[in-house]
């Protein structure tokens, strides 16, 4: 989309006036609750999208102009319903009808749009997934971040010259990442130029973290944090988002679980960037694998947990595990092909774990947690290391 950075396409040059607030209009998701049961559930997602409201309303924006869908936990329904907060459940049709009356918006009142998502979330070999509150493990229903994206950029939405994109969700691999959710179609139509901004929670293939003892998500606890410091230094609406996702990508330098990354289509003085290069703390890209290497860690971590945790109804409670692991535990553990013998069980497991970014890790938390005080435990540990290494 970019063009050859050698032989550029003329820019077609876009408004460089800053955006009213009260001319923003503002679309917050957030997700805890799936019809997957609850081992998809999220704490934190209620708080995260309360929390970009309240920042919305302290920058100007009007709450009327602030459509809120949330799908909350039980646990957190009362806080919702005692908060008085209008808002609708975030299933298709309900997001469908704000999507259709946010694009029928006058362009006179319609200068920037903010989109802001907190959920779960996947990707494929082509494709953004962010999944939907009806969503379960065999009808994955998502809407497609390329499609959402330009669903706000086409002769449908006149409006919105500027928008932003915010995503506290995972990018974690889907299981067959060359046949993934086919997403929920959003109407297309001819391509408008539109400045967008996308900021993502994490690198392709890496989760986002939610903070379960504050109920909330690690990438939107940072990014309000530099979004309140830079409202108190300028007083320019919005703020520059470039700075801000710079500033945030800063925060997790030393993180190797988790690095945001942000692109745009256009800038608000109408260059053309499309995924900008990691700043200098990023975590570097790691090297391909050696088979070798990979199979032999693989074939010495089975054999170690067959040995400690081997007995068949070992194996079952070490899956059984797997289920409160959500979203991606009770993926893995339908995707295990079983073995009769425990190393090839365990082979067969691994293999799975390996598919999904945070597989292995899940894995080391329920075995370990599974095994107890054994003489053992420190080598089991390095060979989930080991083959964490040789996986990369």
């Amino acid at each position: 989309m970019g063009g050859d950075p050698l032989h550029p396409a003329p820019l077609i040059r876009l408004p460089t006036k800053a955006a009213k607030p009260e001319h923003t209009h503002a679309l917050i998701v957030g997700i805890e609750r799936y019809a997957a049961g609850p081992q998809w559930d999220l704490n934190g997602p209620l708080n995260d999208a309360l929390a970009i409201q309240k920042w919305l309303i302290g920058s100007g924006v009007p709450a009327g102009q602030i459509h809120l869908h949330i799908s909350a936990l039980e646990a957190n329904q009362a806080k919702l319903n005692d908060l008085k907060v209008g808002h609708q459940e975030a299933t298709d049709q309900a997001l469908r009808k704000t999507i259709a009356r946010l694009k029928k918006i006058p362009v006179a009142q319609a200068e920037l749009l903010f989109l802001f998502w907190a959920g779960h979330g996947l990707i494929s070999s082509e494709h953004q997934s962010l999944l939907l509150a009806h969503a379960t493990d065999l009808d994955m229903a998502c809407y497609r971040v390329d499609n959402l994206r330009t669903n706000f950029a086409n002769d449908g939405c006149p409006g919105f010259a500027h928008q932003i994109f915010l995503f506290d969700t995972c990018r974690s691999f889907h299981r067959r990442p060359e046949a993934p959710p086919p997403g929920l179609e959003l109407p297309s139509g001819a391509t408008i130029t539109k400045s967008q901004f996308l900021f993502f929670a994490s690198q392709e293939g890496q989760a986002a973290t939610n903070l379960g003892q504050e109920q909330c998500g690690l990438f939107t606890k940072v990014l309000l944090g530099q979004l309140a410091s830079s409202r108190e230094a300028n007083d320019a609406w919005p703020p520059d988002m470039e700075c801000i996702a710079t500033s945030v990508q800063q925060m997790f330098a030393e993180n190797p679980q988790q690095y945001p990354v942000f692109k745009f289509y256009r800038d608000w003085k109408g260059n053309e960037l499309i995924d900008p290069l990691p700043a200098d703390g990023a975590p570097a890209p790691a090297k391909a694998a050696d088979p070798i290497d990979r199979l032999d860690a693989v074939n010495g971590l089975a054999y170690l947990l067959a040995q400690h945790l081997g007995r068949p109804y070992q194996r079952e409670d070490v899956l059984r595990e797997f289920q409160h692991c959500h979203p991606l535990g009770p993926l893995i553990a339908i995707r295990s092909e079983r073995r009769s013998d425990a190393f090839g069980d365990y082979k067969q497991i691994i293999a799975s774990c390996l598919e999904y970014q945070e597989g292995l890790n899940i894995l080391k938390r329920v075995s370990l947690s599974s095994l107890g005080p054994i003489t053992d435990y420190e080598k089991i540990s390095l060979a989930f290391e080991s083959l964490n290494a040789a996986a990369r």
